[in-house]
């Protein structure tokens, strides 16, 4: 099985990679996502539509086949997640145990940029497609930081945030890393076009 993850980076403007993203078996989406689907750029296609589980009224902004709660805070509000998927009336996946091994894991990586203390929603969705459906590969789109922890991370002006106050300060290159480390445990190849900032 092939799956494409689709983020929010820049590098989507412009590149009219909407076909190829709805060629996969597979399409895993992030919240917001609704604002620029169906476009050239981001294509139609969605499988799966996740948020963390603080956001989960993104969900409602856009149909999917089943949704993925992320507990980035090991911890979340039961019932409101119970009140939130009975309205959805979807499956609503809720991987708790998937979410707090792999974020404890990146918590003790050695390499270590920032203090923020759990993986963006953007691994989180690479994580959960690993371990729920085993694909042979993951192929990331518009995740340019996360690929590449040396390009300042910047938004597709068309998909706005959903969080509150300043964007958190994410651990790119120890995301980075997590990601080799899951290729090896799921034995899934995961990778993405090469993305240079500024484009040349």
């Amino acid at each position: 099985m092939k799956v494409a993850i689709v983020g929010h980076g820049v590098s989507l403007t412009g590149a009219k990679k909407g076909k190829e993203i709805d060629s996969f078996d597979r399409v895993v989406r992030l919240k917001g996502s609704n604002t620029v689907l169906g476009t050239d750029d981001f294509g139609c296609k969605v499988d799966a539509l996740v948020a963390s589980t603080e956001i989960m009224g993104t969900f409602f902004k856009m149909d999917a086949p089943e949704y993925w709660a992320y507990p980035k805070k090991g911890v979340f509000d039961e019932k409101g997640f119970a009140i939130n998927m009975g309205h959805l009336e979807r499956p609503v996946v809720l991987p708790w145990h998937t979410c707090n091994h792999w974020n404890n894991f990146f918590r003790q990586m050695k390499k270590k940029t920032t203090n923020h203390h759990n993986v963006s929603t953007g691994t989180a969705a690479i994580i959960i497609a690993c371990r729920r459906w085993n694909p042979d590969e993951i192929k990331l789109f518009g995740f340019d930081t996360v690929m590449n922890p040396e390009i300042p991370f910047n938004r597709h002006s068309g998909v706005p945030r959903s969080g509150v106050g300043a964007y958190p300060d994410h651990d790119w290159q120890r995301e980075n890393d997590l990601i080799r480390v899951l290729e090896n445990t799921y034995r899934c190849r995961i990778y993405s076009d090469p993305y240079k900032f500024p484009p040349e």
